[in-house]
């Protein structure tokens, strides 16, 4: 059972951890968000352990997962400090991201069944089509820059995959 904890309640929040929650391999142990207020009313629903400090939530729980939907500048640091204290895994998400239900168990799978990849990430499709893909991973380049695939390709109806 992978130990989660969830970062950004935000918009979108009661969908991750309906997500979280619905993963048989998933146990959401924490929640953390600056609003006092989200965590409150959240606490009427759920029976997380709730933070208002992400280093605290990280440092008390003991995580092996860590899911960031929170502002895109805040990513950079919060992925390091999860990945500093132990975790295995970290979910980035725009705080407005909508994730499909098998989505965490699909990244899951493909990362242990590639221990060596050095991240991943899923098709991201258009909210206004569906059938347009605005990214489908990327490549690191030896230069450092990131290489974009996917992007304006169509959904094959087929097999779902990427068609040129």
């Amino acid at each position: 059972m992978v130990r989660a904890g969830l970062a950004g309640l935000g918009k979108m929040g009661i969908s991750h951890c309906s997500i979280l929650n619905a993963h048989p391999g998933v146990d959401l142990v924490a929640v953390c968000d600056t609003s006092k207020l989200v965590l409150n009313a959240s606490a009427k629903l759920t029976s997380f352990r709730r933070y208002t400090s992400f280093q605290q939530m990280i440092g008390e729980c003991d995580l092996d997962c860590v899911v960031v939907a929170t502002p895109t500048k805040l990513h950079a640091s919060m992925v390091a400090h999860a990945l500093n204290q132990g975790a295995d895994y970290v979910l980035l998400l725009n705080d407005d991201a909508v994730v499909a239900a098998n989505a965490i168990a699909v990244l899951m799978a493909t990362a242990i069944s590639h221990p060596r990849a050095g991240f991943l990430g899923p098709k991201i499709l258009s909210l206004e089509d569906p059938n347009q893909i605005l990214s489908a991973g990327g490549r690191l380049k030896p230069n450092g820059q990131i290489q974009h695939l996917g992007m304006g390709a169509l959904v094959s109806k087929e097999n779902k995959l990427v068609s040129e």
